[in-house]
């Protein structure tokens, strides 16, 4: 099965996870920026907040296979994919410079969050967490966010991905509570691969686009003030606005309505017209769902983050 884009394998898994999932606790993690793509309309669709694990693995000279892998917050693990006595040989031989590597990767990871956490334990805690990748050619990326969740007390763990190898879908059904696959693949080849459309925002953009969706979700309602005329009726805030993959929005226009009493003793026309209060409904600009519309973009535009795709 291949996709047209991130976007669009999102929506399909949003389908199926909002049909178990819809207004239960949920918060989805997303494991790479691709993943945050993805993650985004499975977010919109559970108006859930939308959080980021970073993580690079720990390679050892002339060895495909990563040896182990770290996240942003120092969750450090082993890949599964060997033995534990190749693990031990491995880690006798090159021990000084998997010290050395943790150090810088941990380092580089500290950077790449731009200095803001991505994913908070008060906002995971007690919730059913929905890890989310736009590919997995192993499970090793998933072992690495299961280690750096252990010290939180969760709900229940779900993993989705548009397409997974063989090795990751059986890993999936060992780590997690539930899983949503679209495609299970037994020749793996490469992630952008399975994708017509490569709509990979810039680093930069996944970030702020992370924090966004944070910061909507944990704003208060908003409340217009009291003034001396008379109070203004509450209009509620529109569900988190996602700046990647933004096929759907929904804005609400706040309109106060002042409740005055009329001074009926002195008749005049706006007394009258006070008299017989009217209802004054929000003005709601409704989504718009479906595909965006296709435009052409050069390559210059992209690269300096104009492309209004993300």
């Amino acid at each position: 099965m291949y996709f047209a884009s991130r976007m669009q394998a999102g929506r399909m898994l949003a389908s199926q996870i909002s049909a178990k999932y819809a207004g239960q606790d949920c918060v989805v993690v997303a494991l790479s920026d691709g993943g945050v793509v993805v993650g985004s309309q499975i977010a919109l669709a559970l108006h859930a907040p939308l959080c980021m694990i970073l993580s690079d693995e720990i390679q050892l000279p002339r060895e495909i296979t990563a040896l182990a892998g770290i996240t942003e917050n120092g969750s450090f693990s082993y890949n599964h994919a060997y033995s534990d006595g190749e693990i031990d040989e491995m880690v006798s031989e090159y021990r000084g410079s998997i010290e050395q590597q943790k150090l810088e990767k941990l380092h580089h990871l500290h950077r790449a969050s731009g200095g803001g956490d991505l994913i908070r334990d008060d906002i995971l805690a007690e919730r059913n967490i929905i890890l989310v990748s736009d590919g997995l050619s192993s499970g090793f990326a998933l072992d690495l966010a299961v280690q750096a969740l252990k010290r939180v007390a969760i709900k229940s763990l779900i993993m989705a991905a548009p397409f997974a190898s063989i090795q990751a879908v059986d890993r999936m059904h060992v780590l997690a509570d539930n899983i949503f696959c679209l495609n299970v693949l037994e020749d793996f080849i490469s992630v952008d691969h399975y994708y017509d459309t490569q709509d990979v925002p810039n680093h930069d953009l996944v970030l702020k686009t992370v924090a966004r969706i944070v910061a909507d979700w944990r704003a208060p309602a908003k409340t217009n003030p009291t003034n001396a005329e008379g109070s203004a009726r509450d209009v509620p805030v529109a569900a988190p606005v996602c700046e990647v993959g933004d096929s759907t929005r929904m804005e609400l226009v706040e309109v106060k309505v002042p409740e005055i009493e009329p001074d009926l003793s002195k008749p005049s026309k706006m007394n009258k017209l006070m008299s017989k209060p009217k209802l004054l409904l929000s003005k709601i600009r409704p989504p718009k769902i479906g595909l965006p519309t296709r435009r052409k973009f050069t390559a210059s535009s992209h690269a300096a983050g104009s492309d209004p795709r993300v």
